[in-house]
């Protein structure tokens, strides 16, 4: 097995993607109190729409799920792992103000999704 990262070119849909992390932005998964559990169904959907459909959940804490998910026949072509998270800082009523854009708008702006 090899220790390094090595990048795979892959085609992907930019647009797609641009568009799935804004959905994704426009839903509130403050922690505290780490509710995710709206923002992980969105995901599974997502996943389960472009045929991935072995799907392991692991939920340690309420609304704090993990996924395992595999994808092809599970042979020797290759393995690869996206470590990330699913909740957001807590957003503060009395700063919404200083934002310049809403917290939870996913707003496209000069090339950058801000939210």
């Amino acid at each position: 097995m090899a220790d390094r990262i090595v990048p795979v070119p892959v085609p992907v849909d930019g647009d797609y993607v641009v568009k799935l992390a804004q959905e994704l932005i426009q839903i509130p998964a403050e922690n505290p109190p780490g509710d995710c559990a709206e923002v992980a169904g969105r995901i599974l959907s997502e996943l389960k729409s472009i045929g991935i459909d072995r799907i392991e959940t692991h939920e340690f804490k309420p609304g704090q799920p993990n996924f395992i998910i595999q994808a092809g026949d599970g042979g020797e072509g290759g393995h690869f792992v996206i470590g990330s998270h699913m909740d957001t800082v807590p957003v503060h009523p009395d700063e919404v103000e200083a934002w310049e854009t809403p917290p939870f708008g996913g707003e496209l702006r000069g090339g950058e999704i801000w939210g």
